[in-house]
């Protein structure tokens, strides 16, 4: 690595402590309330196909800062059409598990096959 590659990466580097810390970046900057703001990171987080745990961990965030269990799952209906099908579909199974719901025990406990 060049020394200009090494500044460029030390300068992302402290964009992103900056915004670990909240400085002038993150929830505080954004006259977001909490309960907005950690619905926000979830949206982002799905969007990106994050694994479950990063999901969960930003459910029980959102809950915990007040929304509902329907608004964490309105996040991904409201971002489908942004994010596409594909990562609906990849998503789905993390968040409901991420809510406490088990997709695919709930399809082994049904009669439903596909085509019917």
């Amino acid at each position: 690595m060049n020394a200009e590659d090494q500044s460029t990466a030390l300068r992302q580097l402290g964009i992103v402590a900056r915004l670990r810390s909240g400085g002038q970046y993150g929830p505080e900057a954004t006259g977001l309330d909490s309960r907005v703001s950690a619905l926000a990171g979830l949206g982002a987080a799905l969007a990106l196909c994050s694994p479950f745990p990063t999901v969960r961990l930003l459910a029980e965030q959102a809950m915990t800062a007040g929304a509902t269990a329907e608004e964490v799952l309105g996040v991904l209906l409201a971002i489908a059409p942004t994010i596409g099908t594909a990562r609906v579909v990849t998503n789905t199974p993390t968040l409901a598990l991420a809510l406490g719901y088990d997709v695919d025990a709930a399809l082994e406990d049904t009669d439903y096959a596909v085509g019917e």
